[in-house]
Parts: structure tokens; C-alpha cells; sequence
């Protein structure tokens, strides 16, 4: 208990500090349980450093871990470069050194590994070499977050990864978006079809949503987001106003996934008949999805773009 404070302590006062573990289970049997947890905790109160045996493999899980819940692993890239299954071979694109491939394939590679602070970059220089934007987006953005997408239905790429790869997405689209009015001013605008997402009324859980409105984002989708605990009147009031063709309702909870029926019932009703629901959240399936006339489940943003 006094290490943890000195630990602490330390943390709070601007000082490193370097910790040996293994005195703490002295005598008792399989030790390794009690140091892996003596780690755990003075992690929490912000250790630097511990002197540990690197063999152990319980240590080295909740080192891994730990590095993720504070934030020292970016994206969570070590915890599943050290626990996913082995993946299949790497594409001919990946395999490549960096001095052996095109500028368009950097942008790609980006995508696919998540790259938010070099992706701009590389669009700047593919825009140079006189590579048109709407072919960087259709040629190697939509295809690079397809890839993404095939990895992640094969368990070989991960939530964090998905994320990493949506956001660098976003970013090239962001940088790219002037040049698009651009051609839009000279006539090959393409219109944008509109969907609506929202978190039922009595449910304040967003963050599968905020995932799926930004892969529908990168797919080139106009996303009208009405945030969380949202009711039927607020959805009936926005298609009024922006014609939308989609309907996405989330729910995580089994007391708010009965929300989404009356919902869809009362837009029905309103008039919107010939517009798509499409319904998801930790609780939905697809028996629930057919059950309350939905016409469609999603159970993961991927899907949900598909």
C-alpha cells in the first residue's frame, strides 16, 4: 500500500519511477498471480517502470492490456498485434517497401493501416501528379476500406483497427472535399442519398452509432445524425425535412430495443412507407429485426454499409 502511494505520488509530481515486483508474493505459491496484479495496480497509479520477468506470460498479458486502458499503445496496435490469430499472407502492396510503390498505393496503404497522420500527405501528392480525386476516392479510398471491411468479417482485423482505418479515411475525404466542389461547379456533382440515424428515446448509448454514421460517411452517404434518446417525433420532423431514403435506429439495451417498433410504426404512418429502417445495437438481432417489420439488421458497421 505505501509503494502504490510512492508510486502515485511520483506520477502526480513529474518523476519516473521503477518498481521490482516480485518481493511482493514472496512465500506464497504460484506467485505469479499476486505480481501480475501488484503490476496492475501500480500501472493504475502511473508506474514507469517495472522490473519483471519478461518470460511470464500472465505479466505480459496485463502489461499488453495495460498499455491499452492507459493509453501508451496507439490504437491498441501491440495488444493485437501480440493476441489476433495469424493472419493469411500480406497483399502484394503490402509486402513492398515504401521506395518500391506509387504515391495512389500509399494512400491505400494508409487506409489500411490506419494512417490518419500521413494519409493528406500522400492525396496532396497523387492530386501533384495530376491523379483526379474522384479516381483517388473510387480507385483507393472505397477500396482500401472494403479491404478493411473483408478483414474485419474474417476476425483478422479488429474494432480499434476498423476505426483507424475509417478515420484516416474521413481525413483524405476532408482534404479532398474543395477539389470535389470543384468538379461538382463543373457539373459531375453526384447526389448524395440521406440517411437519418438516431439512438432511441430512453437509451443515451452512442458509440456503435457514431461508428456506423462514419463508415456511411466514407461511403459517400449524407448522414443526418440525431444523436442519442431520440424519440419517433424528432425522426417524422427530420424526414420532413431532408427526404431521407434510410432510417438507422440503435438501441443497447433490451429495455430501449422495444422502442424501435413504434417508431418505425409511427413514420410509417406519417407517410414515410418507402423508406428503409434499418435497426442494430448490442441487444438487436435479426429475428427481432423481422419480428418488427424492420427492413434491415445490421450488426456491425461494416454490414450496416452493406
Amino acid at each position: 500500500k505505501e509503494t502504490l502511494k510512492m508510486v502515485e505520488w511520483g506520477s502526480h509530481n513529474g518523476f519516473h519511477t521503477i518498481l521490482g515486483l516480485s518481493n511482493v508474493s514472496f512465500g506464497l505459491p504460484e506467485r505469479k498471480w499476486v505480481n501480475s496484479a501488484f503490476l496492475a495496480m501500480a500501472v493504475s497509479r502511473g508506474l514507469t517502470f517495472a522490473i519483471a520477468n519478461p518470460d511470464s506470460a500472465e505479466l505480459m498479458s496485463v502489461k499488453y492490456a495495460s498499455d491499452v486502458l492507459t493509453t501508451r499503445d496507439k490504437g491498441c496496435r501491440l495488444y493485437i498485434g501480440k493476441f489476433q490469430a495469424p493472419a493469411g499472407g500480406a497483399s502484394p502492396a503490402e509486402r513492398k517497401s515504401d521506395k518500391d510503390i506509387s504515391i495512389v498505393e500509399h494512400v491505400y496503404n494508409s487506409v489500411l493501416h490506419g494512417d490518419r497522420d500521413h494519409i493528406c500527405g500522400h492525396v496532396e501528392k497523387a492530386l501533384g501528379e495530376g491523379v483526379p480525386p474522384k479516381k483517388i476516392i473510387d480507385d483507393h479510398l472505397i477500396t482500401a476500406i472494403n479491404k478493411v471491411g473483408e478483414l474485419f468479417d474474417r476476425r483478422e482485423y479488429f474494432l480499434p483497427q476498423l476505426i483507424m482505418s475509417a478515420e484516416a479515411m474521413k481525413a483524405a475525404f476532408d482534404f479532398l472535399e474543395p477539389h470535389l466542389k470543384k468538379d461538382e461547379s463543373a457539373g459531375n456533382a453526384a447526389k448524395k442519398r440521406k440517411i437519418i440515424l438516431a439512438t432511441v428515446k430512453g437509451d443515451i448509448h452512442d458509440i456503435g452509432k457514431n461508428i456506423v454514421a462514419l463508415m456511411l460517411k466514407n461511403y459517400g452517404f449524407e448522414v443526418i445524425d440525431l444523436g442519442k434518446d431520440v424519440d419517433a417525433e424528432t425522426i417524422i420532423q427530420s424526414l420532413k425535412k431532408n427526404n431521407a431514403c434510410i432510417v438507422g435506429l440503435s438501441a443497447l439495451m433490451t429495455t430501449t430495443m422495444s422502442q424501435m417498433k413504434p417508431i418505425i410504426e409511427k413514420c410509417r404512418y406519417a407517410g414515410f412507407k418507402k423508406t428503409k429502417y434499418i435497426i442494430g445495437g448490442a441487444v438487436v438481432t435479426q429475428d427481432y429485426a423481422d419480428e418488427i417489420g424492420a427492413d434491415g439488421y445490421a450488426p456491425d458497421s461494416v454490414e450496416a454499409v452493406r
